[in-house]
């Protein structure tokens, strides 16, 4: 937090288990994913249509995108043949940083 300059109330977490809670509990946006176990879900803000290991995690991410009303942006910029593709996300590179 201290790195970023942000503060609890704009970290977002995504969780399904009661070992999330606690952090679920402190930060300004908690995520169930759908097959999150019944107390994690009571306790979200949100929660997933899709379950984790399929899809719960980028329903959280367009969720977070809309609200900000910048999803169709940001996905208009991915599949934009003409931006430059960051080297992370360079299979070719082998993934690696520059």
């Amino acid at each position: 937090m201290e790195k970023e300059g942000v503060t609890l109330d704009e970290i977002a977490y995504v969780g399904d288990d009661v070992i999330d809670l606690p952090v679920m509990r402190e930060c300004g946006l908690a995520v169930a994913v759908a097959n999150a176990r019944a107390q994690v879900k009571a306790e979200a803000h949100y929660v997933t249509p899709h379950g984790g290991g399929y899809g719960g995690a980028r329903d959280a991410i367009e969720f977070i995108l809309e609200a900000k009303g910048i999803l169709n942006q940001v996905i208009e910029t991915y599949i934009d043949e003409s931006n430059p593709i960051s080297p992370v996300m360079d299979i070719g590179n082998g993934s690696k940083l520059a």
